[in-house]
């Protein structure tokens, strides 16, 4: 029977690689096509074309949710022929953070917006934040109307805001940000990993069952 190295051998020979596929939505699938992307460019061309906006004055604004109890746990050392070993886990419930972030063409950045799943703000959610951080709170952790106009999406009233200032505002076409929107692919998902990383590494505690 064929072997690994008879496998190998012929991905080599053909410019083949044994990947990992990314697990992706139906709605992705079927709504990131060529019409959805040539409405959107057409929109960005037109706005450009009428406007003439400076990079200064682009910005691209993301939220990205942040776990506060990691999924993955790291592996550790220990005594040969245990069959069982246990790590002591965080007895906190994980809460929904929800990170909005802006960055624009020119390399400015507008500070962070953080959003917490509590009803009152409290002091110690500060602690650590990036300086000028704008701290919010919902029953939830997620947006609501009422932090629309304060820094998130769009709502009415941030619509009508936006007009009102000449504020020109053109949305990513559904299910094409893991595509196309740089912030997620480069900014939100590597803050994911690394503090993913702090927060499984910051406690090693492990016991034999």
């Amino acid at each position: 029977m064929s072997g690994k190295d008879w496998a190998y051998d012929l991905l080599q020979r053909r410019n083949l690689s044994l990947r990992v596929p990314l697990k992706t939505s139906r709605g992705r699938v079927m709504g990131f096509n060529k019409q959805q992307l040539s409405i959107f460019f057409d929109n960005l061309s037109s706005l450009m074309e009428r406007y003439k906006f400076e990079p200064h004055c682009i910005h691209k604004m993301d939220e990205s949710g942040i776990t506060t109890v990691p999924k993955k746990v790291l592996k550790v050392i220990a005594t040969c022929g245990k069959k069982d070993i246990g790590k002591i886990a965080s007895a906190v419930i994980d809460q929904p953070i929800t990170v909005v972030c802006c960055m624009g063409a020119g390399g400015s950045y507008i500070h962070p917006g953080i959003k917490f799943s509590w009803k009152r703000m409290k002091e110690s959610l500060k602690n650590g934040a990036p300086p000028g951080s704008l701290m919010m709170c919902s029953d939830t952790g997620y947006i609501n109307s009422d932090l629309h106009l304060t820094w998130s999406r769009l709502s009415l009233n941030a619509v009508l805001y936006c007009r009102d200032h000449n504020i020109h505002v053109l949305t990513i076409p559904p299910h094409h940000s893991h595509k196309m929107q740089a912030l997620d692919r480069y900014l939100c998902k590597p803050l994911k990993d690394f503090h993913s990383q702090e927060s499984i590494s910051g406690s090693l505690t492990t016991l034999d069952m």
